[in-house]
């Protein structure tokens, strides 16, 4: 993913680094708004479990990067977490979070958009071990320039009998957001 820090006319520019199949880590790299320079490698989590599809949204001359990680589908297919990293604008790295982390769920395929005023708003798809028709969509607010979450996960789309996933997020400066989503229940439309 990339996202665009106007207070540098820089980008951050996050990917999926693949060590062995079963250990992807995610690193970052700061280009130049004339992509004449690139920094060295951030690496923003490298560790030994599975990190994948990071999103990223700019902040005033922050980033915040969010990824699912956990074990590969292959050991744990119902298990995966939701993590989040402030990038300074400077690159420099600020304490990691855990956004949710709940057993014997899978939380995955994260987005998150800036919304001014409110902070950032990330979006995930939530999938239960048991239940595997009752995927939702669920948020959580961080605010700028802090290192944890500033309010409970909370559900977007309400329970429905159907999955709902695949969410994007998008946001004004006044912390108005519109989040997208698929929803089986007709796969023709989202919601």
């Amino acid at each position: 993913d990339v996202a665009y820090n106007k207070n540098r006319n820089e980008y951050l520019i996050a990917y999926a680094y693949e060590h062995k199949p079963t250990n992807w880590d995610i690193y970052a790299r700061v280009a130049s708004a004339s992509m004449g320079e690139l920094s060295s490698e951030i690496h923003i989590v490298d560790n030994s479990e599975f990190q994948e599809f990071v999103s990223l949204a700019a902040g005033p001359d922050e980033y915040l990067a969010v990824w699912d990680d956990g074990p590969t589908y292959i050991f744990s297919p119902s298990y995966r977490t939701i993590q989040a990293r402030r990038v300074a604008g400077d690159g420099t790295l600020q304490p990691p979070m855990e956004i949710i982390d709940v057993a014997s769920q899978a939380n995955e395929r994260p987005d998150v958009a800036f919304g001014g005023v409110g902070g950032y708003l990330l979006t995930w798809r939530n999938r239960h071990e048991y239940a595997f028709n009752e995927d939702d969509v669920y948020g959580r607010y961080v605010e700028s320039g802090q290192d944890k979450p500033l309010s409970f996960p909370f559900n977007i789309n309400k329970p429905h009998p159907s999955k709902q996933y695949e969410a994007a997020a998008a946001c004004d400066h006044l912390a108005h957001c519109l989040v997208v989503y698929m929803d089986e229940s007709n796969p023709d439309s989202s919601e």
